[in-house]
Order: structure tokens, then C-alpha cells, then sequence
């Protein structure tokens, strides 16, 4: 599996903002009739302070998804 060549930039929140960070991950398996790749995207949604609500835009993005080949 490829290594990701970056890191995005470390973020500050400040009180009643959000976060939403988005990465992907790929995971294998050999078989007898080869090797089989499961796919994950996950989605991780952080607050600093107060109760944000998470169903509307966040504040910040940060899109980690490198190539999954």
C-alpha cells in the first residue's frame, strides 16, 4: 500500500467552531485465489466547546484521501 507523502497542517479551533476531517484507508488480504482490498472512508466531526450542530457546514475542512489504487 502506498505511504502518504504528506500531513495536512495541524488546526486550531477556536470556542463554537468545528471540524470535519475526512480520510480513506484500504486494507488487504491474501486468499488462496489472490489478494482481496476492503475500502474505508471515514468521516470524524470535531467541536471545540459549546453544541455545534454537525448537520450544517463545519468551519473547517481538512481532506486527507490519498489514492487508493
Amino acid at each position: 500500500m502506498p505511504r502518504r507523502a504528506w500531513r495536512p497542517q495541524p488546526v486550531r479551533l477556536r470556542p463554537g467552531e468545528w471540524l470535519r476531517w475526512q480520510f480513506n484507508l484500504r486494507f488487504g488480504s491474501t486468499f488462496s485465489s489472490g489478494r482481496a482490498w476492503s475500502y474505508r472512508l471515514e468521516t470524524l466531526n470535531l467541536a471545540y466547546g459549546g453544541h455545534p450542530d454537525f448537520s450544517g457546514k463545519p468551519t473547517r475542512t481538512v481532506i486527507e484521501r490519498g489514492d487508493l489504487r
